[in-house]
């Protein structure tokens, strides 16, 4: 199996498994009236929230939606650009490599590969932030936690 076809099969997997999860976690969200990450807990106290609703739970399933919480956001921000990486090398092998030869690499070429910087620039800078903000939330709904 060559280098490519291995990467193509492991994106794959981690694109549909991270998509999987997402219906997962989605469902379960909704069946507990939403996520505890970012929330603060007291002793008498745990809740989740969904939109600024906050829905009373128990302790298991408030440390149950903290971790799986942040694992799902976590294995998203992998999982969407490797269906990114899927989607643009499908249209960088149909469609635009077949033509460079016909432009010689000319105007239309040079956009493209910009337009492609440009956009994986962003999913970078996507997933740094969402990655950030999932840590964040999930540092200080532990610290809290732990401080009971």
């Amino acid at each position: 199996m060559t280098g490519n076809r291995r990467l193509v099969i492991v994106c794959l997997v981690v694109a549909g498994v991270s998509f999987a999860n997402w219906l997962a976690f989605a469902a379960f969200e909704m069946s507990i009236g939403g996520s505890a990450a970012g929330t603060i807990p007291s002793r008498d106290r745990f809740f989740v929230t969904s939109h600024g609703v906050e829905t009373p739970v128990d302790r298991t399933t408030w440390v149950l939606s903290l971790f799986y919480t942040t694992a799902t956001m976590i294995v998203s921000a992998v999982g969407f650009p490797c269906c990114g990486f899927l989607v643009l090398r499908h249209v960088w092998l149909k469609q635009v490599e077949p033509q460079q030869d016909a432009r010689k690499k000319g105007k239309m070429g040079a956009a493209f590969r910009l337009f492609l910087k440009v956009a994986v620039a962003l999913c970078i800078l996507w997933a740094t932030g969402m990655l950030y903000a999932v840590i964040r939330d999930f540092v200080v709904s532990l610290r809290a936690y732990s401080a009971l």
